[in-house]
């Protein structure tokens, strides 16, 4: 019975290293596919800009598209909040003790998992 538990658990990872290996395949091939729609987006938002349709409707192979801007902010650091902080807090040790406290209080959690080694 050991035994058959062993080989099932062998199998297992064998079976895990193998889905493992098809993944960082498609994984590359996703990669190459995004850099190659992001350099095509440089060049038909050039385009775009050069001709003046800013809110044009473009019919596309898969259905219609539109130029979308976006915002995108920057992560929340502590040496954001540290710099901020000491815009509306002139002490700098409350300033300190305020960002130790928040790095100090963050919830933690652990996890386990398989890694292939390099």
């Amino acid at each position: 019975m050991a035994s058959s538990s062993k080989d099932q658990f062998e199998q297992q990872l064998q079976q895990w290293a193998q889905l493992d290996t098809v993944l960082k395949a498609h994984q590359e091939k996703i990669k190459d596919l995004r850099d190659r729609r992001q350099q095509l987006e440089t060049t038909i938002l050039q385009y775009a800009a050069e001709q003046h349709l800013p809110q044009a409707v473009l019919p596309g192979g898969g259905g219609r598209l539109r130029f979308a801007t976006t915002n995108a902010y920057e992560p929340i650091t502590f040496r954001f909040l540290e710099t901020s902080l000491a815009k509306i807090i002139r002490n700098p040790d409350q300033v300190k003790s305020i960002v130790e406290h928040l790095k100090r209080d963050r919830k933690q959690t652990q996890s386990t998992e398989i890694r292939r080694l390099a």
